[in-house]
């Protein structure tokens, strides 16, 4: 594929069929991020320390998307490796840019924060797109239902009210939302997480914890897997339980 837009490989595809990713580095500061493994540092910079990606430019991206055709429900999802809203956009304003060129090409497009209320400054824009009928879904990650443990694994981030609080505004406006539920950390956590979301939350993807043997063996994933996949069916929700999960779920 010719251009910045990508076809994650792995377990990543799980997540996207198409990425696309524009800032280097992260300020969440999230003690579970793979991130850490492949580039220490990526995921603990700090606002002056994000910058744009090498080599990224937004001439490029549109060269690529003047011919660029998805397939049958593919999407691209923002900034695959960080956070889209992260403090650098406020000076850099590229998930911004990017959505109006996306919007230009009709190109279908996910975005997933961890910023809560942040992304709420582009909701003009995803109206756009929805009024357009290109479709756009906006989503949040969900961890920790109580705050202080959110404080203690996501330093950087917006505290879980704040997240239900943004998915709830875009819901009211008609934006299709969505929640990722991974890492599951605290499965009771996570479990009252997707209880809260289930009138404003259109779509969730469940997974499980990984590269953290310690509190992944402490876990009875197979029950966490059954209540969540319970409470889906039961209010009719569109959702993904990802593999690793499955695979413990039937073990």
């Amino acid at each position: 594929m010719n251009g910045p837009i990508y076809r994650p490989k792995g377990r990543a595809r799980e997540y996207a069929p198409l990425a696309l990713n524009y800032y280097d580095g992260c300020s969440g500061g999230c003690l579970y991020c793979y991130t850490e493994g492949l580039w220490p540092g990526y995921s603990t910079k700090t606002r002056t320390e994000i910058g744009v990606r090498k080599g990224f430019k937004l001439s490029a991206l549109e060269e690529q998307l003047k011919t660029f055709h998805p397939g049958p429900l593919e999407y691209v999802l923002l900034n695959f490796a960080g956070d889209p809203y992260s403090p650098a956009e406020d000076e850099h304003q590229v998930t911004r840019r990017v959505l109006e060129l996306f919007y230009k090409h009709s190109i279908p497009v996910r975005i997933l924060s961890k910023q809560g209320t942040r992304c709420l400054r582009d909701l003009p824009t995803f109206k756009r797109f929805t009024d357009a009928g290109i479709p756009i879904m906006v989503g949040q990650s969900l961890t920790f239902s109580d705050t202080m443990d959110s404080i203690k694994w996501e330093p950087g981030c917006a505290p879980p009210n704040e997240r239900l609080k943004a998915l709830e505004a875009l819901n009211a406006t008609g934006i299709p939302t969505w929640a990722s539920f991974e890492p599951v950390i605290v499965p009771a956590q996570s479990l009252d997480l997707m209880e809260r979301g289930l009138k404003f939350i259109d779509h969730y993807a469940i997974g499980k914890l990984n590269h953290n043997p310690d509190i992944e063996k402490a876990v009875d994933w197979k029950t966490f897997g059954q209540q969540a996949v319970e409470m889906m069916k039961k209010n009719g929700k569109s959702f993904i339980i990802k593999k690793d999960l499955v695979e413990r779920m039937e073990a």
